[in-house]
């Protein structure tokens, strides 16, 4: 029996800007190490790297969710592939409680809440 090959697909990654909080997301589909050296070509602290890197998600985890102090904000999502547009709004919505935690004011206005994660997700999915 012949052993099928698997087709790696090259690292994907993209920063979204959220301009109104002035922070911004980067979200990684690929591999770890790759996750990890982009963190560092973006200026991430070396404490928020290594942080990442002792927090390596569980092989089985589909998408992980990461707080760091990048560009004024402090989220970045890791995949090791691309996820499913559901699994993708699981990790957004981390991500915009995350944010809004940051700011004060997840408590206090639930329409930020909504629209913060219409724009991840719009940017996200581009």
């Amino acid at each position: 029996m012949k052993k099928k090959k698997t087709k790696r697909h090259a690292d994907t990654w993209r920063v979204i800007q959220v301009p109104i909080w002035h922070c911004d997301v980067l979200i990684y589909f690929g591999s770890f190490d790759g996750f990890i050296k982009r963190l560092e070509e973006l200026g991430v602290g070396y404490e928020a790297v290594e942080s990442v890197r002792n927090d390596r998600p569980e092989k089985t985890a589909m998408a992980s969710t990461f707080r760091i102090k990048y560009g004024g904000g402090s989220q970045a999502i890791y995949a090791p592939k691309k996820p499913s547009s559901h699994t993708l709004v699981h990790e957004l919505y981390h991500v915009a409680y995350g944010i809004l935690d940051a700011k004060g004011i997840l408590k206090d206005d639930e329409e930020a809440f909504a629209y913060l994660l219409e724009h991840l997700f719009k940017e996200a999915t581009k």
